[in-house]
């Protein structure tokens, strides 16, 4: 462990983090988070995957009405098997779209409640010992105003 100038730096794994500021997103730390929440899906090979079942779809498709139209009706189901696996990619999606955003509100929500946490921080850090009841009074004001903030956030 090292020390560093900084207070608002942590040492994690042997690597330095400024507690104020977003860490790089090729950090150890990000990179080992990332590799939790996607667990085992690959998304380049479910991507792929699905490319392949529609091109075999277009395949069994012209395969069937190229044999004649004694095959309609196969071709009919073939066609509609390919129409729900599309309304399948459609409704995934809209889940990682809406799944998107609502990421994207919890960090902004995040960041702000961090953001008036590190103020207190400081506060309290160059604040002399006679003045926390003023500090206390400062502290509250800032809750109520990020309680304020993230309800009309949420409104939206």
């Amino acid at each position: 462990m090292f020390a560093s100038p900084d207070p608002l730096a942590v040492e994690i794994n042997k690597e330095l983090y400024a507690l104020d500021k977003i860490p790089d997103e090729q950090s150890a730390v990000v990179l080992a988070e990332k590799s939790k929440l996607l667990g085992t899906v690959d998304l380049e090979t479910l991507v792929e995957d699905l490319g392949r079942v529609g091109g075999f779809i277009r395949i069994a498709y012209n395969a069937v009405g190229a044999a004649g139209h004694k095959f309609t009706n196969q071709q009919i189901e073939i066609q509609r098997l390919g129409f729900d696996i599309t309304k399948l990619c459609d409704k995934s999606a809209l889940t990682v779209a809406k799944f998107k955003k609502a990421s994207e509100t919890i960090l902004t929500d995040l960041q702000s409640t961090y953001g008036s946490l590190l103020i207190t921080w400081k506060n309290l850090h160059f604040t002399p010992y006679l003045q926390f009841p003023r500090l206390l009074v400062i502290c509250k004001q800032q809750h109520l105003n990020l309680r304020k903030n993230l309800k009309q956030k949420r409104k939206r």
